[in-house]
């Protein structure tokens, strides 16, 4: 669930140095920042609207 909120925040366009201090992550975690590439990664894909 901690996971799935970070990367709804993410998603959503919030400060990531905020998204880390409220989830309890440390200031530049590596793994935070590996949750936040995916969901870009997810969101830049060429796939995103094209209906499947």
């Amino acid at each position: 669930m901690h996971v799935q909120l970070d990367f709804l925040a993410v998603a959503t366009g919030h400060d990531p140095l905020e998204i880390a201090r409220a989830g309890g992550w440390v200031d530049g975690s590596r793994v935070l920042a590996r949750y936040m590439d995916d969901v870009d990664r997810v969101n830049n894909s060429p796939l995103v609207g094209i209906g499947l």
